[in-house]
């Protein structure tokens, strides 16, 4: 419930036109992640590529970002940089590769550790929760069953039902299939 009035709040402060979230079905991500492995890339590769995604949408998307230097509000011109921050995950280059070439000089990455701590972030962090949330709970509601976020005992009792209910090809449909938990 906090999660959902966290984010109702955080869409009415900046608006839709501010926002861009990459949504990933398990499906989805299973073969995303397939194929980054199959190319001897891992999960900060996947990561990196969800981020460049998100942040070249919102530069397209964006009139204010399209518009204005993010740090003081004064109109960009040509050639001015828009710092985005991003927490760090992996090494740098990850994020610096994945993003597009055209954008990328336009763009003053900044990758910290923790990065919640800048409001923007945190308020992206919060977003993204809240889809994934959402998208948990519509996965359920397809299989007619609830399925318990995280990892540990509840969850690997809940797949093992499932498992027993429909067999292992339903973990394609409502797991990240590489997660230690789903090996169990």
């Amino acid at each position: 419930a906090r999660i959902d009035a966290l984010a109702d709040g955080i869409v009415a402060c900046v608006g839709l036109d501010n926002i861009a979230v990459v949504e990933l079905l398990p499906e989805q991500y299973n073969g995303l992640y397939d194929t980054f492995k199959g190319q001897g890339k891992n999960l900060n590769h996947l990561l990196a590529k969800g981020h460049a995604t998100v942040i070249a949408a919102l530069v397209r998307k964006s009139p204010v970002l399209a518009a204005l230097d993010p740090m003081n509000g004064q109109p960009a011109g040509q050639g001015a940089l828009l710092r985005v921050v991003v927490d760090r995950f992996g090494h740098e280059r990850y994020m610096r590769d994945a993003l597009p070439k055209e954008l990328a000089p336009r763009l003053q990455l900044i990758q910290v550790p923790r990065a919640e701590a800048n409001i923007a972030v945190a308020a992206a962090s919060v977003v993204a929760r809240y889809k994934f949330v959402q998208n948990v709970k519509t996965l359920g509601d397809g299989i007619g069953d609830r399925l318990p976020l995280g990892a540990g005992p509840p969850v690997t009792q809940a797949a093992r039902a499932l498992v027993r209910i429909h067999g292992p090809a339903i973990l394609d449909k409502v797991a990240k299939k590489h997660f230690k938990t789903t090996l169990e």
